[in-house]
């Protein structure tokens, strides 16, 4: 990663999220919550929909294991260079270590919360105004340097809402990984900050289908399917949506 920054992680806790995204800006229609299936109807039905965002925590590997390779993607793929109009869906890369966490619910709040949901002003209304015509780069510096979003994302790490704070500011083992659907052209989009070449189009879906409809329930169950077997693979799910 290109930035010396480094952050306390995050405990993956809809909590945690929660307390970062209202304190930024988000107004109290929205939330993070668990989901604790993506197959048992009972439990489905309890979530809030539309489900507007997905982020899925698992292995530091798992985007290797759940993808199949795109024919011709080597070492050599081009640097995901857009900015603006140009671009499906907000995307920003990770310069931050130990932040992706952060990058996962800045992806979420962007592609899925309605700019009306943002309290004017306010830290994200700020950042996300600044970074729409900047090129990554210039996107993830930006980021680096916004001083409201470091404030809220170290206060809600140190606080008692996590139950510890880890020693050790290496490399812990987990991955977040978003899912979010474009309000451009509907399709749903794969979206890991680490990823040189941006946000992975995975396709249209219905236009009154959520993330976690039919589609975006086949990628998580195809991460799950590429763990079987890995005694270590601890995953879960947190979903964001309209405050029931």
């Amino acid at each position: 990663m290109a930035g010396s920054a480094c952050f306390i992680p995050l405990e993956s806790n809809p909590e945690v999220f929660n307390k970062i995204i209202h304190d930024i800006g988000v107004m109290p229609y929205v939330e993070f919550r668990d989901v604790y299936s993506i197959s048992e109807p009972s439990i489905l039905a309890t979530l809030p929909r539309p489900v507007l965002a997905l982020i899925l925590v698992g292995p530091t590997d798992m985007v290797g294991r759940g993808e199949e390779p795109e024919p011709g993607q080597h070492a050599s793929t081009p640097e995901y260079a857009k900015a603006g109009d140009q671009e499906d869906i907000f995307w920003f890369k990770q310069t931050i270590r130990n932040a992706c966490g952060l990058y996962a619910i800045l992806h979420s709040v962007a592609n899925g919360v309605d700019a009306d949901f943002v309290y004017k002003e306010s830290v994200l209304d700020k950042l996300l105004t600044t970074c729409r015509p900047l090129l990554p780069n210039e996107r993830a510096r930006a980021v680096e340097t916004c001083e409201g979003l470091e404030r809220a994302y170290t206060s809600t790490a140190r606080s008692h809402e996590q139950s510890s704070v880890p020693r050790n500011l290496g490399d812990l083992g987990n991955h977040y990984l978003c899912l979010t659907k474009s309000r451009k052209t509907g399709h749903l989009y794969q979206v890991s900050a680490s990823r040189k070449d941006g946000p992975v189009d995975m396709g249209p879906v219905h236009e009154h289908e959520d993330v976690l409809g039919p589609h975006g329930t086949a990628i998580v169950q195809n991460y799950l399917d590429a763990a079987k077997g890995d005694p270590n693979a601890v995953f879960s799910l947190i979903a964001l949506v309209p405050t029931s």
